[in-house]
């Protein structure tokens, strides 16, 4: 039994980036991930993740809200084994906030699990896109660096925590963007090469 009755099944799917699949990923295994996140009650994908468990075609260039309203609905599709057609279009409104963060509404979502998309590079900020019971919200933060290894596992642990700790979602994504952001700007001033990741240990007093 991988849920308990009142447990939080949090899953982080690690299958690729930047439009590939990882090369240790099989087709088998793509298919184990999209059952394993029917029981999912926050799931934090890249936007390559995001596509490949539902089938969408990945692209090299921004996303609108629109899309990726529509692609959170697919999503919740395929967490719930529910029927919601991949044409179906969704209208919505946004409003910003001070924070970064920015709400909208959509007309024809399905309730389910919450979803957090990593990491979509808009233009020079990085978006965090959260959907949540036909709501959804955007948290952008500057670019701070190079994209390095270990940043989407440092978000999602921080995420996982706040769960634990009854933290709202949008606190806990706004907390983990801005100390991601934190350690890869303390990283390339410290010289880290990227295929070493990131310096977090110096920073973690930010998260208290």
């Amino acid at each position: 039994r991988l849920k308990s009755e009142n447990g939080t099944a949090f899953i982080d799917p690690v299958m690729g980036d930047n439009g590939e699949v990882y090369a240790t990923y099989t087709p088998e295994m793509c298919t184990r991930m999209r059952e394993l996140c029917e029981i999912a009650d926050i799931i934090t994908p890249n936007i390559t993740e995001a596509c490949l468990l539902t089938g969408t075609p990945w692209k090299d260039r921004e996303w609108t809200m629109q899309e990726l309203s529509e692609l959170c609905e697919r999503l919740t599709d395929t967490c719930q084994t529910a029927s919601i057609t991949s044409d179906e279009a969704s209208t919505g409104t946004t409003a910003s906030g001070s924070d970064g963060s920015s709400v909208g509404a959509v007309s024809n979502g399905s309730a389910g699990a919450s979803i957090v998309i990593t990491g979509i590079r808009q233009g020079d900020s990085l978006v965090n896109f959260l959907w949540d019971d036909d709501v959804y919200t955007t948290v952008a933060t500057p670019i701070a660096g190079a994209s390095r290894p270990g940043t989407g596992d440092i978000f999602a642990s921080i995420l996982a925590a706040d769960a634990v700790r009854g933290e709202t979602l949008l606190t806990s994504v706004q907390k983990a963007a801005n100390f991601v952001g934190l350690c890869i700007a303390g990283s390339e001033k410290a010289g880290t090469p990227v295929q070493e990741g990131v310096v977090f240990e110096r920073y973690l007093a930010a998260l208290l």
